[in-house]
């Protein structure tokens, strides 16, 4: 099978993946039942029915190979961009330990340092396709990180 770097591969055998409305979905004898919170769950059966969203937006290339493209939990609309923040905080780690979250209409970046200066405020929203007004910028004491390594949202939401 040939390497298609930067792709996930092809399902496994077996396993078929759709996008649905630029989601990755996945189905399979392999899918699991759900989720079983109590003991009564375990007896409700199969709720997924075989077919997992994933929650990962992506493409099929001709191959059938699976190119992921970003979270859709953590894809936003700023402007009427679509924005995948995990992609602004990587832009955003030039200057320091970055956070974004969206306000309103407004994207914020939280950093832990010093802030940027104007022109390269600017610069970062130019990038991004959008104009230096909806970007905030808000300097931080540090960003909250969770005990699995990620970003602790709900920290996150309470500094701001």
């Amino acid at each position: 099978m040939p390497v298609r770097l930067g792709s996930v591969g092809r399902p496994i055998p077996g396993g078929h993946v759709t996008i649905r409305d630029g989601v990755v979905v996945y189905g399979g004898d392999n899918v699991m039942m759900g989720y079983g919170e109590s003991r009564d769950d375990l007896g409700r059966g199969d709720k997924l029915a075989g077919v997992l969203d994933t929650g990962d937006y992506g493409r099929l290339d001709g191959d059938g190979y699976v190119w992921l493209e970003g979270r859709a939990g953590r894809v936003v609309k700023v402007m009427g961009l679509r924005l995948d923040l995990d992609e602004v905080q990587a832009r955003a780690a030039l200057f320091g330990s970055p956070a974004a979250l969206v306000r309103g209409d407004d994207l914020l970046v939280l950093v832990a340092g010093p802030l940027p200066d104007s022109a390269a405020r600017a610069a970062f929203a130019a990038e991004l396709g959008l104009p230096p007004v909806v970007v905030r910028w808000r300097q931080v004491a540090a960003i909250p990180w969770a005990g699995n390594g990620k970003i602790d949202l709900a920290a996150l939401e309470a500094l701001v």
